[in-house]
């Protein structure tokens, strides 16, 4: 029995057609891993980016309300210093 299958397998590996079919399946192989790898490293670059701007986005608010406190300690409003900080300190515990 595995006699005949030796034989039968050497028999098909005789063909040009299937070690063509092999070298192209390892072809695609290589060529799909290779796409998912660029795929992969494409979006973890996108995600870093989203990060990067959010983090930059709740620095500038909380610069934002860190220049309005000052403003409101000028001005002696005690509602405006409570809200200006409030909202600064909201948006750094956020990072």
């Amino acid at each position: 029995m595995m006699t005949l299958f030796i034989f039968e397998l050497k028999k098909l590996f005789k063909q040009k057609l299937i070690w063509f079919l092999v070298g192209l399946t390892l072809v695609m192989t290589i060529g799909l891993y290779g796409f998912q790898i660029v795929m992969t490293a494409t979006t973890h670059q996108q995600v870093l980016n989203q990060y990067d701007f959010s983090i930059n986005l709740h620095l500038d608010f909380a610069e934002t309300y860190r220049l309005e406190r000052e403003e409101a300690i000028q001005a002696e409003d005690e509602a405006w210093i409570e809200e200006a900080t409030e909202q600064e300190n909201r948006f750094y515990t956020k990072l």
